[in-house]
């Protein structure tokens, strides 16, 4: 009997080699935009993650066509328990001076914020690709969702009509937390300066959520296929010029 020698995971044709790298270089260069404060930047690596890992009728995954799929170890730096509320973890809102015309001239909005300090978990792809990124009450947003959805939607496609609606409930901050500014504790929260008590709402998680997906992507590939590709993010500098002092993390509920 003959036995197939299987393929060592560096061994690869050169030609998925170069597509993997440069899909790697496209992940790399828009999380460089997005931690200097362009957070629509990251919008761009929808297609590059739905390239790498989504599987359609007509065309298979680069990474599934690779055969690695299954065997990929991918750093999940989210903890989601099972309970019922609003959950996700190192994503904090954060509020930043607009440098636009804006009815409020705030941005409010959130942060993927691991921290130093965190350890992520190690998942098989199947497990990580559906993993929940987000729980709010009994709807869920798997890394799936985030990236087919801002894919195909951003994109002026529609992906499916009751995902669609969770997208633009994360999207413009019907779902989500809202905290009172007008006070001290207010303030140190909200970053808002308030006369009097106001609710604030804050948008575009779906943009916190991708930056946390290309994060862990680009240290998962990298180590996988050992690539001398330089990454180094740069969370702190947004972290730090955001105007409330104090970050809420979305696992409070």
């Amino acid at each position: 009997m003959v036995k197939h020698k299987k393929r060592n995971r560096l061994d690869l044709p050169k030609e998925q080699l170069a597509q993997l790298k440069t899909s790697i270089e496209d992940l790399i260069n828009d999380a460089q935009r997005y931690d200097r404060g362009n957070f629509n930047a990251i919008k761009r690596s929808s297609v590059t993650l739905r390239t790498l890992f989504y599987d359609t009728k007509f065309q298979k995954s680069l990474i599934g066509q690779m055969g690695a799929l299954d065997i990929i170890p991918f750093l999940s730096f989210s903890e989601i328990s099972s309970q019922s509320g609003f959950q996700s973890s190192s994503i904090f809102n954060a509020t930043f001076q607009s440098i636009s015309a804006s009815p409020t001239n705030y941005i409010d909005t959130w942060l993927f914020y691991p921290g130093k300090n965190f350890t992520p978990s190690r998942l098989k792809f199947k497990h990580w690709w559906h993993q929940p990124l987000l729980i709010t009450g009994t709807d869920t947003m798997e890394r799936k969702d985030i990236v087919t959805i801002v894919a195909n939607q951003d994109g002026g496609a529609h992906f499916d009509s009751e995902l669609d609606q969770k997208y633009q409930n994360i999207k413009d901050g019907s779902t989500g937390i809202k905290v009172k500014a007008g006070s001290l504790t207010g303030y140190l929260t909200t970053g808002h300066i308030a006369s009097e008590p106001t609710w604030i709402t804050y948008q575009d998680m779906q943009l916190s959520l991708l930056r946390e997906i290309v994060h862990e992507t680009i240290l998962s590939l990298i180590e996988w296929y050992k690539l001398d590709l330089p990454y180094n993010p740069d969370f702190d500098y947004n972290w730090h010029r955001k105007l409330n002092k104090l970050g809420i993390n979305v696992s409070v509920h």
